[in-house]
């Protein structure tokens, strides 16, 4: 790591009234946009990736404003990760735009390129423990992902999904007023 990353990663641990422990790993920070109190506990790993293999990319990362991001999390991107205001990150959930191509049966998948597909959490979502939302998935606004869920597809707001794959149990019913079951 060189200076100038050190001392940006200083800077950014001070910003905006967020609380950043020293223990977390950002990579790249000039790539990552941080909102105002945001809370990054240790053991953390943000990291946008620049290169794979001989491939640039241009990543963004950007966490909204009053996000809580828990210990151990694993936020990765090649090209953008967006996670809205309020958002709640619980310990060891993983967001992230890549996935790695497995097509050559003769190299490992790490060593193969990536396939890269936007990623995006909604406002006041809330991220459960170890619960993975993989590439190219929308999470809407106000949803609660289940504890170890695996999300692959888009899921409209105000919903509650579970399970790997993830599906929806619950929807907010606007006109009741009320979350009641799925059926899907």
């Amino acid at each position: 790591m060189t200076f100038d990353q050190i001392k940006l990663q200083t800077q950014i641990r001070k910003l905006n009234n967020g609380r950043i422990s020293f223990f977390a790993m950002i990579k790249n920070p000039q790539h990552i946009k941080i909102g105002k109190g945001v809370s990054i506990a240790y053991g953390t790993r943000i990291e946008p990736v620049c290169q794979w293999g001989k491939r640039k990319y241009r990543p963004s990362i950007v966490i909204g404003d009053g996000v809580n991001i828990e210990q151990g999390c694993h936020i990765t991107c090649a090209d953008s990760v967006v996670i809205g205001k309020g958002a709640s990150l619980l310990p060891y959930c993983m967001i992230t735009d890549i996935s790695h191509d497995y097509q050559n049966i003769n190299l490992p998948p790490n060593r193969q390129g990536i396939t890269v597909k936007r990623t995006t959490i909604g406002e006041h979502t809330t991220i459960g423990f170890g619960a993975c939302v993989m590439p190219g998935v929308t999470v809407g606004k106000h949803c609660v992902i289940g504890a170890n869920s695996v999300v692959n597809q888009d899921i409209p707001d105000f919903c509650v999904v579970v399970g790997a794959p993830a599906r929806i149990v619950k929807r907010y019913d606007k006109a009741k007023g009320e979350w009641v079951d799925s059926h899907e």
